[in-house]
C-alpha cells in the first residue's frame, strides 16, 4: 500500500513540476481566444439564418392553413345504393 501511495505522489509531483516549467505562452492564448470568437460569430450567423428560415416556414404554414371554413352537407355526399328486388316466386315456368 505504501508503494502505491509513493508512486502516486511521485507521479503527481512530476506532473506539477512539468506544468510549472512549461507555462502557456500568451500568443497561444490570444490565438485560441481569436479562434473561439470566430467560432462564436459563425454560430451566431448560422443561428440567424436558421431563424429566418423558420420564420419563412411559419409564414408558409399560416398561408396554407388560413382557408375560409365552410360547412358541407354530409347527407348529400352519401347516396343510397339502388336495391334490387329478388325475383318473384309467383312466376312459374311451363314445360313444353
Amino acid at each position: 500500500m505504501k508503494i502505491i501511495r509513493s508512486l502516486c505522489l511521485l507521479g503527481l509531483a512530476s506532473g506539477m513540476a512539468f506544468a510549472q516549467a512549461n507555462p502557456p505562452s500568451s500568443t497561444n492564448v490570444a490565438d485560441e481566444m481569436k479562434s473561439l470568437r470566430e467560432a462564436i460569430a459563425a454560430q451566431q450567423k448560422q443561428i440567424a439564418e436558421q431563424q429566418k428560415q423558420l420564420e419563412a416556414l411559419e409564414r408558409q404554414l399560416e398561408a396554407s392553413t388560413t382557408t375560409t371554413p365552410h360547412v358541407e352537407n354530409a347527407s348529400s355526399a352519401i347516396r343510397a345504393r339502388p336495391t334490387v328486388s329478388p325475383p318473384s316466386s309467383s312466376c312459374s315456368r311451363s314445360k313444353g
